[in-house]
């Protein structure tokens, strides 16, 4: 499967540096296509992401026509992280979600002949224990995730620009909800010591 998008239409996206870049499929392969293993991947992640708001990615992307695309990780993120409802556990779930988008939504761009990496087993320990409690939370179809087997999802899309979207929201998401958890952390820390 070739991709052909190299190039974005919009420059409305100054909120990372070298986002337009980023979102076009070559800027995306060559800033992450030189990464040596997953330390490297988040790395870079964290220089370009550890800054933005999420709310301020979706306001992004609705000033640039993208929101209805990443709509369902808007919508889950706020059934799992409403103020009222805010736990370590829910801020946990999100980001293991987020990173195995991401990682596949990556994967998909960066080895696209390997058609592997663009499916989850559901049947894997490391998924099991996130995903078999949430999945009706959980926006897999929205996000053109098919099964393809009794505990298989393959990622379906083969709009690059749309995959590229889908993967740097849950970047995004993954380091905005990591510094979320980690002030939370601190406060909780804090007012345990202060009493």
């Amino acid at each position: 499967m070739a991709y052909s998008v190299n190039q974005t239409s919009n420059s409305k996206l100054p909120l990372v540096p070298g986002i337009q870049t980023l979102m076009t499929y070559d800027g995306y392969r060559k800033f992450f296509g030189d990464c040596n293993d997953s330390s490297d991947i988040f790395s870079h992640q964290a220089a370009l992401f550890n800054k933005c708001q999420a709310n301020q990615w979706i306001n992004t992307l609705k000033s640039s026509g993208f929101y209805d695309w990443i709509k369902p990780l808007v919508e889950m993120r706020d059934k799992f992280s409403q103020r009222r409802e805010f736990t370590k556990d829910n801020c946990v779930t999100l980001m293991q979600f987020y990173s195995l988008l991401e990682n596949v939504f990556r994967n998909t761009l960066l080895y696209p002949y390997i058609s592997a990496y663009r499916t989850i087993n559901k049947d894997c320990g490391r998924y099991r224990s996130f995903i078999e409690p949430h999945e009706t939370k959980m926006p897999f179809q929205e996000l053109q995730f098919n099964s393809t087997g009794p505990n298989l999802l393959t990622y379906t899309e083969i709009d690059p620009q749309r995959t590229i979207i889908y993967a740097l929201t849950c970047s995004i998401f993954y380091h905005h909800d990591l510094a979320k958890l980690q002030n939370h952390y601190v406060e909780s820390t804090r007012r345990q010591y202060s009493n």
